[in-house]
């Protein structure tokens, strides 16, 4: 007979006087004092306490899509067909929307919405705004979606609108400890720069020193609107509205330490480099071609994720996923495809 069987056993014989110094009323009250007189006669016995399962941090998406602010003018029955079309275009992977944030009902419905079609949300703080001093609202959404699909990026090209890099940084800084206030293990990633309107590189690259010397520790990755890899990429590619060139030094473009991945390593910071925009103008078909580098483009390395600008016409003069009319563009099922794929 093992250890715990004849423990078992003598406390079938016992417990009936050890409850309360009476007899067990019950077959609940004669199970438990078992259990109470087993444990007390050998606290080895006692099971190790089960922690409980913390909040998982949540990941950066390798792929999504931009609606832009559109997303918060469309009619419930819009929303509900966009979200149907994203859902499908993600073919069951992980896969993120990029919206403008504010604390209002649009952006609750695009939440909830996409929350319930299995999306993850990135909200963009702020939008896109000239210089402004930071709130608490990332502190209320943060709180609001904690525990749902929802992650978070800084100011939406902040270096074409007005903005210098240090104060820019320190904003970045107030901003995400908000968020982590509200959640703390929501992402939060760095404002989304672009091309340094209008002094170009010179101008630009201030912004990711500023970010890497400043507020060091106050973003989760780094996000670029950087276009994509390219083996034509040359000094006068940004004329193409493609900055790949600037962000990783593949090309040596640029003087060396000025590209973002490099001033992040030379600062000691480690995380991921990604495009929360890409897309553009031309024909559906350049735009095929364009949405075909930039996914590769996080396929393959190192971007690690890419955000395909945009599903519908938010801007007038870009190229879409999605028609006016709501027919599917070349884009769209090519994009579908390497989902499939992946």
């Amino acid at each position: 007979m093992s250890d715990l069987s004849q423990k078992i056993k003598d406390a079938n014989t016992l417990v009936q006087t050890d409850v309360s110094g009476g007899v067990a009323d019950s077959v609940e009250k004669f199970a438990q004092a078992t259990t109470d007189w087993i444990l007390k006669q050998d606290p080895a016995t006692t099971p190790t306490p089960i922690p409980p399962t913390p909040t998982p941090t949540p990941k950066l998406m390798k792929y999504g899509v931009c609606p832009g602010a559109s997303s918060h003018q469309w009619s419930d029955a819009d929303h509900a067909w966009y979200t149907a079309a994203m859902r499908d275009l993600a073919q069951g992977k992980p896969f993120y929307v990029r919206v403008i944030a504010g604390d209002n009902a649009a952006t609750n419905r695009d939440v909830d919405k996409f929350n319930a079609a299995g999306l993850t949300t990135m909200l963009v703080l702020y939008g896109t705004t000239g210089p402004t001093a930071p709130t608490a609202m990332p502190k209320t959404l943060a709180a609001r979606y904690k525990g749902m699909k929802v992650i978070y990026e800084g100011i939406n090209e902040p270096d074409i609108n007005g903005w210098t890099a240090n104060p820019l940084a320190d904003f970045q800084k107030a901003m995400y400890g908000y968020v982590k206030e509200g959640d703390p293990n929501a992402l939060c990633g760095s404002p989304g720069l672009w091309k340094g309107n209008p002094n170009g590189y010179a101008q630009w690259v201030t912004f990711p020193r500023a970010l890497a010397a400043r507020a060091k520790g106050y973003f989760d990755f780094f996000a670029t609107h950087c276009g994509y890899d390219d083996p034509t990429i040359t000094a006068a590619s940004a004329a193409s509205w493609n900055y790949y060139h600037w962000n990783f030094k593949k090309y040596g473009t640029v003087a060396a330490g000025g590209t973002t991945e490099e001033i992040l390593a030379a600062a000691g910071i480690n995380v991921p480099i990604m495009s929360s925009e890409g897309g553009g103008g031309g024909t559906e078909q350049n735009y095929l071609d364009k949405v075909t580098k930039i996914l590769n483009s996080a396929k393959n390395g190192p971007l690690a994720s890419c955000c395909v600008y945009t599903i519908e016409a938010d801007v007038p003069g870009y190229q879409v996923l999605i028609r006016p009319d709501k027919s599917l563009t070349p884009a769209y099922n090519s994009f579908k495809q390497f989902m499939a794929g992946v």
